[in-house]
């Protein structure tokens, strides 16, 4: 072949080679070999996450409620008062979405005060509470009972619920009532408390948690503050006949009164403590543990007393009970019982008998 002739065909490739290059750059990308047609535009990884993570509602105004499938995430911008109407509205809306065990309910609570009044937060079956962290997630009430055993509480509680980081107050000025946080109504199972912390004062008799006959409740990395001047009684947790309570890695603290309770096991009773922290101090005769006929196990605790104007007392038992490498810090009441101590020793972490003397 001749020297133009090379040189021709050489040209004629080259243009080739451009032409097909500019007809591509013309082509749109989303109609490319290979692409999604644009009905279905094809999403970077990046941006599928950030579509799934978007909330469908971003800003919250005054008490909305955002509802997902099963969880209701309430807002807290109104007024106390407000977000406690909107926090009672939120478990009507739930009641008429018929929750069971094939259909369970979440309400989620945003960080707030949520003033519930004169009224009370009843929970409805296969319901979990959520707050949105303990100290920054507050219901309270005033409601108060007339007479004891007491009917209700700033949050009364239903079979197979969960109540779970955040605060639940209740406290009055008013004379003669009886005054609770948590109320279990008799005959309730499969009830869990869950990193709340717990406040009750100023009534004759005061109730961090209020556990009704025949009822069962388990209480985990909670707080409970319950106090009073010297003419009340008050009670972290007091557990009613035929109750059942287990309490971990909690701390109860009860103070002033006639006589100030921090756990009150009733006859027929049975109650569990592990690793948690029984404290009563000043009034008359304070009591840390006041086993009254009932059944009790407390293991890895530590049950104190003091600062009584007549007495004050770790231990006052009339049933039985058995406690387990424990500290008891305060006298042990002279009452008739079955008391057995393991491994456990008092406050100079001198040993103390197998009868916790």
């Amino acid at each position: 072949m001749s020297q133009p002739s090379r040189r021709y065909s050489y040209h004629l490739s080259l243009v080739l080679v451009l032409l097909v290059g500019l007809v591509i750059s013309l082509i749109p990308v989303g109609s490319a070999i290979g692409s999604p047609s644009q009905s279905q535009p094809a999403l970077s990884s990046s941006l599928v996450v950030e579509q799934l993570q978007q909330p469908p509602m971003a800003n919250l105004t005054s008490n909305s409620l955002v509802r997902y499938s099963h969880t209701l995430l309430l807002g807290s911008s109104g007024s106390a008062t407000q977000n406690g109407t909107a926090l009672l509205a939120a478990m009507t809306t739930i009641a008429n979405a018929n929750p069971s065990a094939a259909n369970p309910y979440l309400l989620k609570l945003e960080p707030g005060q949520y003033d519930l009044g004169s009224a009370s937060l009843t929970l409805l079956p296969y319901v979990d509470l959520e707050g949105s962290g303990e100290v920054i997630t507050v219901i309270s009430s005033t409601i108060g009972s007339s007479s004891n055993p007491v009917t209700n509480g700033t949050l009364i509680v239903v079979s197979n619920t969960e109540t779970r980081f955040l605060k639940i107050a209740n406290s009055s000025t008013a004379t003669n009532t009886y005054q609770t946080s948590i109320y279990i109504p008799a005959t309730t199972t499969n009830v869990h408390f869950t990193d709340l912390d717990i406040t009750a004062s100023g009534g004759i008799n005061s109730f961090g948690i209020f556990n009704s006959y025949g009822s069962m409740a388990t209480v985990q990395n909670s707080t409970f503050t319950v106090s009073g001047d010297i003419n009340s009684w008050n009670y972290g947790l007091l557990n009613l006949s035929s109750g059942t309570v287990t309490v971990q890695n909690s701390t109860l603290n009860v103070s002033g009164g006639q006589q100030s309770v921090s756990l009150y096991n009733n006859l027929g009773g049975t109650i569990t403590v592990q690793n948690s922290n029984l404290t009563a101090s000043k009034g008359v005769v304070p009591v840390g543990f006041y086993n009254l006929g009932g059944m009790a196990t407390v293991q890895n605790s530590t049950l104190t007393a003091y600062g009584g104007s007549t007495n004050s007392y770790s231990l006052a038992n009339t049933g039985t009970v058995r406690i387990g490498a424990s500290q008891l810090s305060g006298g042990i009441a002279p009452l008739v019982g079955t008391t057995t101590c393991v491994a456990s020793y008092n406050i100079n972490f001198v040993a103390l008998s197998s009868t916790c003397l």
